[in-house]
C-alpha cells in the first residue's frame, strides 16, 4: 500500500503508462481510506460502541469493497456480544470529533487521487473519486481541491474538460468517449430485454431498454437519494447493505412493466399496477426488485406518458420502501408481512418523496400541489395544515389496521405525522419514531410495538404539539 506522501508524489505520466499508474493510485487511495476507517472503527470498539464501529466498517467497504482488513474486522465484530453494550456518556462528543477529523482526512486522500486523475485527463477514475467524496465525505475543502464543473443531469461534478462532450450528447463508456451518434447506435443494440443496458453503483443495479443517458440519470438520482436516506438515519436505525445489488428495472410502457414483473417474479403481481414505480416486496426473497415506468396507470385513467421529474417522485417513494426493507432483512422476521403500525411504512415513504435535490443538497419541500399524471395531487403537509380540523387524532391513526389504511387522507396524514415526529419539537420524538420504523421494517411488529417504542412519552401532550405543528406549516 502507498502512503499519502507516496500517493501525492506520483506525477502525471505518459499516456502509455497512464492506465497502470491510475490503477496503482486508485489502490493506494482506497487502501489509505480503508486504513483510516478501520482505525476509527477500532476507536469505537474501544468504547463498546459497536453500532458505530459497524457503520464505519461498512462505509469503508462501500469505498473499498476488496479490503480484507475491513472484512476481517467486520467478521470479528459479528461475533462480539453487543446486546447490552453501552458506551459511556462521554463517547458521543469524542466520536463526533474523531469522526469529523477522520472523514475529512478520507476526503483529502480521495481528492489527492482525483487531482492526479484530472492532470492525466482520466475521466472515469476521476468520476469515481469525486463520486466517493460527494456521497461519503463531502467536505468543502476536498471538493474545492478537486474542482470540476457541475453536470446537472447526473447531479454531480465532472472534469471541466468533459462538460462540453456531455452537453453534446457524448458519453463515457468503458473508459472511452463516444459521440452522440455512437451512443445512439449502442442504445439501439440495448433496446431489447435480450440485451438491455445494465449499469450499477455500490448498492443498486439498473436494467433498462431505454437510452443510456436516461438510465444514468435515474441511477444517479437513486444513488444520491440512497446516500441521503442512509445518512439521515445513520447510527439510529440498524440499516445494513445486503449482499448483492438491489434491482431496479425501468421500462418505457405500462405493458412492458407488467411483463417484466411477471418475468422477474411470476405470480407476485396482482391486478393493475398504479403509479410510475412499484417495489415488489417478497418476504422470502433477498433483493426484491423495484420497477419503474414512464407510462404509469392512474385510477380511472388509461396509462399516460409522464415527465422524468414526475417519475422521480414515485422512484423516491418506492426506493424508500426498498432500502428500508432490504437493509433491514438481515434481522427481519420473514415469514409474514408487516401487520401493525403500517401507517409509518407509507408515512416515511411519502415524507422522503417530498425531498428535492439541488447540486447534491437535499431539502424537504412543502408544495401545495404535485404534478401526478394528467392532473395534480395535493402536497401532504400543506393539505394537512389546511384541513387540520377534519383530521383524526394521532391515536386514531396509530390504531388504524393495515387493511383499512387506504385513503388519500391516510397517506397525507401519515406523511405529515412522520414529518412531525422527525422534525417537530426540536427532535424530541425522533429516536422513538426511528425505533418504530426499525421494528416495523424488520417485521417484528406486534400489538404492543407502539407503546414499547414510545414508552414514557405523554401522548396527550404529543397530540397538542401535533396541532401546533400543523398550524406552522407553510407553502414553500
Amino acid at each position: 500500500m502507498l502512503a499519502l506522501g507516496a500517493l501525492i508524489s506520483l506525477s502525471p505520466v505518459r499516456a502509455e503508462d497512464a492506465g497502470k499508474a491510475a490503477s496503482r493510485r486508485e489502490e493506494a487511495a482506497l487502501a489509505a481510506v480503508a486504513d483510516e476507517l478501520h482505525r476509527l472503527a477500532r476507536f469505537c470498539e474501544s468504547y463498546r460502541a459497536y453500532p458505530e464501529a459497524r457503520a464505519e466498517l461498512e462505509l469503508g467497504l462501500e469505498v473499498d469493497p476488496g479490503s480484507q482488513k475491513l472484512k476481517d474486522e467486520l467478521a470479528k465484530l459479528e461475533k462480539t456480544p453487543a446486546k447490552d453494550a453501552k458506551p459511556p456518556a462521554s463517547f458521543s462528543q469524542k466520536y463526533e470529533d474523531e469522526r469529523k477529523k477522520t472523514h475529512e482526512k478520507c476526503g483529502d486522500l480521495l481528492a489527492d487521487w482525483a487531482v492526479l486523475c484530472d492532470k492525466d485527463a482520466l475521466s472515469e477514475p476521476y468520476e469515481r473519486a469525486l463520486g466517493l467524496v460527494q456521497r461519503h465525505f463531502p467536505g468543502e475543502k476536498a471538493l474545492a481541491r478537486i474542482g470540476g464543473a457541475w453536470f446537472d443531469p447526473y447531479q454531480k461534478l465532472v472534469r471541466k474538460d468533459d462538460v462540453a462532450a456531455l452537453d453534446s450528447g457524448s458519453e463515457l463508456v468503458s473508459g472511452k468517449w463516444l459521440d452522440k451518434a455512437a451512443v445512439a447506435a449502442l442504445d439501439r443494440e440495448h433496446a431489447t430485454w435480450a440485451n438491455p443496458w445494465v449499469i450499477s453503483d455500490e448498492a443498486h443495479e439498473l436494467k433498462t431498454t431505454l437510452p443510456l443517458r436516461t438510465a444514468r440519470r435515474l441511477l444517479a438520482h437513486i444513488g444520491s437519494f440512497r446516500a441521503f436516506f442512509l445518512g439521515k438515519f445513520a447510527g439510529s436505525w440498524d440499516l445494513r447493505r445486503p449482499r448483492g445489488k438491489l434491482p431496479v428495472i425501468v421500462t418505457e410502457t405500462q405493458a412492458d412493466m407488467k411483463a417484466r414483473m411477471d418475468a422477474e417474479a411470476p405470480g407476485a403481481r396482482q391486478g393493475t399496477v398504479h403509479g410510475a414505480a412499484h417495489y415488489l416486496f417478497q418476504p422470502h426473497r433477498a433483493l426484491s426488485p423495484c420497477f419503474v415506468t414512464f407510462e404509469p396507470a392512474f385510477t380511472n385513467a388509461p396509462p399516460a406518458r409522464v415527465s422524468f421529474e414526475q417519475v422521480l417522485i414515485f422512484v423516491r417513494h418506492e426506493v424508500t420502501h426498498q432500502i428500508a426493507i432490504e437493509y433491514s432483512k438481515h434481522d427481519a422476521a420473514q415469514k409474514r408481512d408487516i401487520a401493525h403500525q403500517y401507517w409509518c411504512v407509507e408515512g416515511i415513504a411519502n415524507y422522503m418523496q417530498a425531498h428535492a435535490v439541488e447540486k447534491g443538497k437535499w431539502r424537504l419541500t412543502h408544495p401545495r400541489e404535485i404534478a401526478m399524471g394528467p392532473g395534480t395531487t395535493p402536497g401532504d403537509f400543506v393539505w394537512c395544515a389546511e384541513n387540520a380540523s377534519t383530521l383524526p387524532s394521532l391515536e386514531d391513526l396509530f390504531a388504524l389496521p393495515r387493511e383499512r389504511f387506504a385513503s388519500v387522507r391516510d397517506y397525507h396524514m401519515a406523511a405529515t405525522v412522520a414529518h412531525f415526529l422527525l422534525d417537530g419539537e426540536d427532535g424530541r420524538y425522533r429516536s422513538a419514531f426511528t425505533r418504530l420504523l426499525e421494528t416495523v421494517h424488520k417485521v417484528r411488529d406486534d400489538a404492543k410495538t407502539l407503546d414499547a417504542c414510545f414508552a414514557g412519552i405523554d401522548r396527550k401532550k404529543m397530540q397538542e404539539e401535533w396541532r401546533r405543528f400543523l398550524s406552522k406549516i407553510k407553502v414553500d
